[in-house]
């Protein structure tokens, strides 16, 4: 499954761009995409990966060493270390848009059926849910 052509690349960051260079980004973006969706990844990709996999390709291709700034006179060159990522990394904000397009973003063990006949709703939970040590976030 590719979740964008080298050509969609090299239109996307508006340069020409060597389609060996291009493909290796290609599969350094999947990698570290699926590497966050795992099988919840869907071939076709879900709506909106293409754009996050593509703004990663450019930030790749376009910076790759993270530099912040540069200065041709005397020259200075001073990369962005503080939180930030290099080369094909995904930022937070993009592993946590990635989970929520595919629905991951918000878990829990709940399960609520409206249609039981009893009250009308059905919690299944683990069996040790309320033995102490009482945990939250269980496996």
């Amino acid at each position: 499954m590719a979740l964008f052509t080298v050509e969609e690349l090299a239109c996307y960051v508006q340069r020409d761009i060597r389609r060996s260079t291009a493909e290796l980004v290609l599969s350094l973006v999947e990698d570290a995409i699926y590497g966050v969706l795992g099988a919840r990844l869907t071939d076709p990709p879900q709506r909106g990966v293409k754009g996050i996999a593509l703004e990663v390709a450019k930030r790749a291709l376009l910076n790759p060493a993270n530099v912040q700034s540069e200065a041709a006179g005397g020259t200075s060159v001073t990369y962005n270390t503080a939180g930030t990522s290099r080369g094909v990394d995904l930022t937070d904000r993009e592993i946590a848009k990635l989970k929520e397009l595919v629905g991951a973003a918000y878990t829990s063990n709940y399960q609520i059926d409206l249609d039981d006949p009893g009250l009308g709703v059905r919690i299944d939970m683990p069996d040790n849910a309320f033995t102490p040590p009482y945990r939250v976030g269980w496996p």
